[in-house]
Parts: structure tokens; sequence; C-alpha cells
């Protein structure tokens, strides 16, 4: 076993960007910076501690785009009709009415970006098969999933799907489902959909798992013991922040950042990201677990943020798996 290492004080600036985004995150979870070095050294191969020096992992733009069963078939998050602005993306097809998955895929392909397609009803799984044609092995398919129709996506091109509310039942978690699927598809294929809204428990303000805002907010809490119990059987998770009644937040949540910066697996985080600003407190405070997804926002459909910059800074084909190698006994595995 590699001895445990302690970064080396007199080489290491006080301004290291690095260690600044990590104390963070790591003071606030009660670990000195040294001490955390050598915890996540301990046992490390030499390669795994070079890619610890090279710092975290770039945080990821993976936009977001869901579907509907009707003429319009792309929304936005609120459900409003999406359109490309014209002369946007450089193409002057642009003007076309009628917005597609497949031609979404083809824009994220030639941007070197990965994406996600939710689908909001059952009926639209045909379009999103068709989308997958156009960019196989780095769009990831939420929405509507389940045991029968998951591996229909994965086979198709999908490199993960989502599950959502086919895990929760009358707002309780139904563990059995997410190890049902988690064989049908794989680990390394199945992402987990913990979008929440902050509310009053008990006179204590906490986050419960809110994945389809269409049924109840489910009792399930967002703590790092939860999250860490449902990572271990996912290779991704998905994490939208929405006020109580629906809508997006004015801002981000930093305490909701800092407790999904504690799962093992990549974290696609969205809700209140308004500003560039915004975007550099989560690559700070995401230790390289967070990646973030946009929508409406986009200038491509109208919004303010710049959809080539971001292709540019952020952009980077979703790999099929980005999981940790480091043993874990679930307690779930022996219920079932």
């Amino acid at each position: 076993i590699a001895p445990i290492h302690t970064p080396n004080k007199t080489s290491q600036s006080t301004s290291d960007p690095q260690k600044v985004a990590l104390e963070s995150v790591i003071t606030l979870k009660g670990i000195p910076y040294e001490r955390w070095c050598g915890l996540v050294r301990f046992g490390m191969t030499s390669q795994e501690g070079a890619q610890l020096d090279a710092g975290p992992p770039k945080m990821e733009f993976i936009p977001t785009i869901y579907l509907r069963s009707n003429d319009r078939e792309v929304v936005g998050i609120q459900g409003t009709p999406l359109t490309l602005k014209e002369g946007s993306c450089g193409k002057e097809d642009t003007k076309e009415k009628k917005l597609t998955a497949s031609y979404v895929a083809k824009e994220w392909k030639q941007n070197g970006l990965g994406g996600i397609i939710y689908l909001l009803d059952s009926k639209c799984q045909k379009k999103a098969l068709e989308a997958l044609q156009y960019h196989k092995g780095h769009i990831i398919i939420g929405g509507s999933v389940d045991c029968k129709n998951a591996r229909t996506f994965i086979d198709s091109g999908a490199s993960h799907v989502i599950v959502d509310s086919y895990i929760f039942s009358d707002g309780q978690i139904m563990l059995e489902r997410l190890l049902a699927l988690e064989k049908v598809v794989g680990k390394e294929h199945l992402a987990v959909n913990l979008s929440c809204v902050r509310r009053l428990h008990k006179g204590r303000s906490k986050f419960f798992a809110w994945p389809d805002r269409r049924q109840e907010i489910t009792s399930f809490e967002l703590t790092e013991q939860g999250i860490k119990l449902i990572a271990h059987h996912c290779s991704r998770i998905f994490c939208m922040n929405f006020t109580p009644n629906g809508k997006e937040p004015s801002s981000i949540d930093t305490e909701l950042l800092i407790e999904m910066s504690s799962s093992p697996v990549p974290v696609v985080y969205g809700g209140g990201i308004h500003s560039s600003s915004a975007i550099e407190l989560m690559e700070e405070l995401g230790a390289g677990v967070l990646d973030f997804t946009l929508t409406d926002s986009l200038d491509i459909f109208g919004g303010p943020f710049e959809f080539s910059k971001l292709a540019a800074e952020h952009g980077r084909f979703t790999p099929t798996t980005r999981i940790s190698d480091q043993p874990h006994i679930c307690t779930l595995c022996r219920m079932f």
C-alpha cells in the first residue's frame, strides 16, 4: 500500500487555485486540506496520484432539451417551445419553424458536446431513438425510463439512461427497482435523477428528491450518506434544483452544491445558473465532481449564454463511464 502523502507546504503557494477550490469544500466538511490529500492518496497507484496532482477534471457542459409528443416537440425546462434564434449556429436553415431532437443532436456533435434528451411522455421515444443515430455514445436519455425500455435506448446508442419517478412510489424510494435497472443496463450506463426542492422538515431546511414535478415531493433526503448510497448503483446523477412551486430558482444554492460534491460519481447540475460567475462558483465548489446543464438560457434559443463559448471552454464528449474503482460495500445489495 502506498504511504500517506501530504503536500510540501514550502513548495505549495497559498494562492494555488486547486487548493483554494478544494479547501472551500473540504473545510466545510471539517477535514483539513493536508489530511484530505493523505486520505485520497491512501492506496493510490502512481498514475492515480499524478491525476490528483493535475487537479480535478474540467467541468463539463452538457446541454439538455425536453421532448413532448406534439408538433412543437423540443421545449425548455418549463415546457415552452424552443426555436433556434435566426442566424445562430452560423446556418441559414435556422429559420426553420420546427426544431427537432435530431437537429439538436447534430449541433451537439459538431460542437464537441454530449447532451441530454429528456422525454416528457412515453410517446416521444421514437423521436429520441431517431436523434441517437446522429450522435451515438454521447447522448443521455431521461424520462419514462423503466426496465422494459432502458435496454432499447442503450442498444440504440445512448451512453446512459436516467431513471426518475420509476424508482419512487407514494413518495418512497423503491430500491428493488433501482437494483433491477442496474442489472438490465449495467451501472456504467445508469444515471439517477435526484432533482430536488428545499423545504422545512422538523424545523430545519433540507433537500428532498423531486424527480418529477407532476408528482408529489418524495421523502428521500439528499444527504451525503443518501447520495453515496444511490451512487453505488449508477455512474451519474442528474440534479435540477427547483423552488417549491416547480420553477427554476433565481440563483444557485451553494449548500446544495456542497452536498452534491460528496458524490463519488459525476453530477450533472442545473437550476439557478444565470451568469458566468455562477459557473465559476460551481467549478470551485464542485471538487471535480460537478458538471452543469442549461437549456432555455442558451443564446441559440434567445438566452444570455453564448453556446459556442461554453462548448469551447467546457465541451467534452460524455464518457461511457467515469466512476470510482474503489471497493465499496453497499447495504442495499444484502437486502435483495
